[in-house]
């Protein structure tokens, strides 16, 4: 049995992974984009909405984001400090992240190939896009997934320990107030949580020996790890009732994290077979409409009403379409996978602005998928060798990734994911594979 670390190093190793910041720094200032780059504008007039006191302005309703990021550019708007110093944040926030991903590394086991690890973790970051360099929420949701795992295992791991479960749960709250996509992966888990410590409990196996000197994780560690889990999704819930409130009594709408969801499941219901499910350029689609003249006159009319009622009737006609069309919705959803997994296919027209993911670009998308269904195999042979929470860190990125295959999903969304599939795949790797072959790995932490 390997004996447990007596002094963890919390925070990972920050003085070797210090040159991933500078790294990151130097990229984030070469890849530097202008404010109205992207989905940048839109977290700027949030900011200067938030400084004149309200955050989605009345005449519009647009609740697009959570007050996340914009809370974060504030400051550089209140003081008036140079935008691209905020794109220097954004080096921080994933540096943050590759620390923390070290971090619980190094508590599921994994000590001297944690380093190489985090390196390679922070190169595909780096390669999977370049966001650095842009006023957009990946960097921060890229750390905040991380904070709230390696706080979130030290909870599970360490029974009592309520600071790591409160500062797990502000994570998660933050991550939904950022990305509100992420305040329903919180709602749906707390369920699956339940249902897997009712399951733990009533298996009541506790921790098993595997014959070899090793013990193995059963289900009273799952039981532990499941309750923890909940706790830790109800707790970011929590975080975000304030938020609740406020859409609550700005739209009359109970549980509203976000008014966007509407086109994009309005999108990806489109019958016409030239389509596939990606985002519309609304601009582009009025400009040019001999090429959606099935959907032209509907959209010219809903983008005349406020986001509210235009969320409304995107759901209404995406529910039509669905029942009318259930076989192209199938089509347009498995579009939705391959975007997420290849960056293709998407919809082409004047002004999409579209580029087909070909070549490396392709290859860094489907890397991590590829690694995760190679190593599914041994990962389910080997699974009671695995800490239970480093399999709820799993169950918590595929909830999140089936989730984004119903909307308009593209890589950029999986990004902030990348390190929960990373963690999996590393700690498989160091730790099952290396004990079928007969190593005994050479990580510090007991799985439970």
């Amino acid at each position: 049995m390997r004996p447990k670390p007596t002094s963890p190093v919390p925070w990972g190793q920050p003085l070797k992974l210090l040159p991933l910041l500078a790294f990151f720094a130097v990229a984030a200032v070469l890849q530097s984009k202008g404010e109205f780059e992207g989905d940048g504008w839109r977290y700027l007039q949030n900011a200067r909405n938030l400084l004149h006191g309200f955050f989605a302005s009345p005449e519009t309703l647009m609740f697009w984001n959570g007050p996340g990021y914009p809370l974060v550019l504030t400051p550089f708007l209140a003081f008036h400090i140079p935008l691209p110093l905020a794109h220097l944040a954004n080096a921080v926030f994933l540096y943050l992240a590759v620390v923390h991903f070290q971090g619980t590394l190094r508590l599921a086991g994994v000590e001297k190939r944690s380093l190489a690890y985090a390196y390679a973790m922070a190169g595909l970051l780096f390669l999977h896009g370049p966001l650095l360099g842009m006023i957009m929420t990946e960097s921060l949701s890229a750390y905040l997934v991380c904070g709230a795992a390696y706080h979130y295992c030290r909870a599970a791991r360490e029974p009592g320990s309520r600071p790591h479960l409160i500062l797990a749960g502000l994570h998660l709250g933050y991550l939904a107030l950022t990305k509100v996509f992420f305040g329903y992966v919180l709602e749906v888990s707390i369920p699956i949580a339940l249902g897997a410590w009712l399951w733990a409990r009533g298996t009541n196996k506790g921790t098993v020996n595997d014959g070899a000197g090793n013990e193995k994780a059963g289900s009273g560690d799952a039981g532990r790890t499941a309750w923890t889990a909940g706790a830790v999704c109800a707790l970011g819930l929590l975080v975000c009732a304030p938020y609740l409130a406020h859409t609550w009594a700005k739209t009359g709408k109970a549980n509203l994290w976000g008014n966007a969801g509407g086109f994009q499941l309005y999108y990806m219901s489109l019958p016409e077979k030239e389509y596939y499910g990606d985002w519309l350029n609304f601009e582009a689609v009025l400009e040019h409409p001999e090429y959606f003249r099935n959907h032209v006159d509907f959209l010219r009319e809903t983008l005349k009403l406020d986001f509210v009622s235009q969320d409304g009737v995107f759901k209404q006609a995406a529910v039509r379409n669905c029942r009318e069309h259930p076989g192209k919705c199938i089509l347009n959803w498995r579009a939705n996978v391959n975007r997420m997994v290849f960056g293709f296919p998407n919809t082409y027209y004047p002004g999409s602005g579209a580029d087909l993911a070909t070549g490396n670009r392709a290859f860094v998308y489907a890397f991590p998928f590829a690694l995760c269904l190679l190593l599914a195999v041994p990962g389910w042979l080997g699974r009671r060798t695995l800490p239970a929470w480093i399999h709820a860190c799993l169950a918590f990125a595929c909830i999140s990734l089936g989730g984004m295959s119903l909307v308009c999903a593209i890589p950029r969304q999986v990004f902030p994911l990348l390190p929960m599939l990373g963690l999996w795949c590393a700690v498989v790797v160091d730790r099952t594979i290396r004990f079928q072959v007969g190593g005994t790995g050479d990580g510090a932490a007991e799985p439970g």
